[in-house]
């Protein structure tokens, strides 16, 4: 049997409204730091990034803690508490820097699990890197042009447990031995933007570990 037509409209309608409301409440586009893939190998790529302005935070506390504190102070700052009271874009994935090394052996990093300092920026949408860009209010927030750079990547999923992120990044400093890659500086947690409804599980970020380049 078929459907009134005016049955047919107020389902379309409604299907529209859904549509609009996923959109408007659900759905968020975000801006992603753009880059060139130079290699891909399975999970591992390495890639070119561009320089890069970045809000920055030292924070300190456990790494969940340590990351919603930083998406806190962000999210204040980038919505207007500057000067002079200026919106600005975000992008991902901010990166999040494991920078504590062993006392007993400078040459290896501290676990996941005893990192207690962080150093986690935020990229920012900008025309050029010379842009200027308004000054925070919060003083714990700096300003901070990351020069462009070759980076090992690993792409992992499941929730950034301190035990899911320590295995990662073990996997992506075998890969660099792997390769014979000169990893230099500090390793980063590249953490994406991701829909409240989005499980754990299924949620998308990465290593990154820069190397030398020649």
């Amino acid at each position: 049997m078929n459907m009134p037509s005016y049955q047919t409209k107020r389902i379309s309608a409604a299907l529209v409204l859904l549509a609009l409301l996923f959109y408007v409440f659900i759905y968020t586009p975000t801006l992603t730091v753009p880059y060139q893939v130079i290699k891909e190998d399975g999970h591992f790529e390495i890639r070119k990034y561009e320089s890069v302005v970045t809000a920055e935070y030292l924070a300190d506390g456990n790494q969940e803690i340590s990351l919603q504190t930083a998406r806190d102070i962000f999210e204040s700052y980038t919505h207007g508490n500057n000067v002079p009271t200026q919106k600005l874009k975000e992008m991902y994935p901010i990166f999040m820097q494991v920078s504590e090394r062993s006392p007993s052996n400078p040459t290896q990093f501290l676990p996941i699990s005893e990192q207690k300092y962080w150093y986690i920026k935020m990229p920012l949408y900008t025309k050029t890197v010379n842009e200027i860009l308004p000054r925070p209010n919060n003083a714990k927030i700096a300003l901070v042009t990351v020069a462009d750079r070759t980076m090992a990547v690993l792409k992992f999923s499941g929730a950034l447990t301190n035990e899911n992120v320590q295995k990662h990044l073990d996997e992506l400093a075998k890969y660099g031995e792997d390769q014979k890659l000169i990893l230099i500086a500090n390793p980063i947690i590249a953490v994406y933007h991701h829909a409240f409804w989005v499980p754990k599980s299924m949620q998308h970020n990465e290593m990154m570990w820069q190397i030398l380049t020649r």
